[in-house]
């Protein structure tokens, strides 16, 4: 399973990538162009950590995932702050996002042993990887929607600089 997550996470790392320059594009902003590329770049580390963290919940340490991801959370708000107050802008986001991913897969592998998996599994295992976590991928995307849903809408109603302070103020709420 975590062959295939990994597999599907690679592919959509060189769709996002293939996209990045057409996001650029359509919003007029080469911003978008790194940090699209930036962004994806860190999601195999976050799926690879999953793992580290699934072993921990399936032991009851509760305890020791709180405990990473606060210090997770803790290290991307301060270094988004510390960025934005240099005045790295929207890359303060950016790099925070890549500190958040970082920092809880050192944390979550640390003191684990190491999780061997195939980088392929082949595409027989894929109708099964689907089968199974279909509903897992539906609430996911629901999960987002529900917690995100308010950028997409404010994003129609207020301008950039409106949505960004908006941003920014709720991940240091958060």
């Amino acid at each position: 399973l975590t062959a295939s997550a990994q597999a599907l996470n690679l592919l959509g790392v060189l769709l996002l990538l293939a996209a990045a320059p057409f996001i650029a594009g359509h919003y007029s902003d080469p911003r978008l162009l790194w940090i699209t590329a930036v962004l994806v770049l860190a999601m195999p580390l976050n799926i690879a950590g999953l793992p580290y963290k699934a072993r921990l919940a399936i032991g009851f340490d509760f305890k020791k995932i709180s405990r990473v991801e606060s210090l997770s959370i803790l290290s991307s708000n301060l270094s988004m702050a510390a960025l934005a107050a240099i005045g790295a802008g929207v890359y303060s986001f950016v790099v925070a996002q890549v500190v958040l991913t970082v920092v809880a897969y050192v944390l979550y592998r640390k003191g684990q042993k190491s999780v061997a998996f195939i980088l392929w599994p082949g595409i027989g295992s894929l109708p099964s990887f689907v089968s199974n976590s279909k509903w897992l991928v539906v609430s996911s995307y629901m999960s987002n929607l529900a917690t995100r849903g308010d950028y997409l809408v404010l994003s129609f109603i207020l301008g950039k600089a409106a949505l960004g302070l908006y941003y920014f103020s709720y991940q240091l709420m958060a």
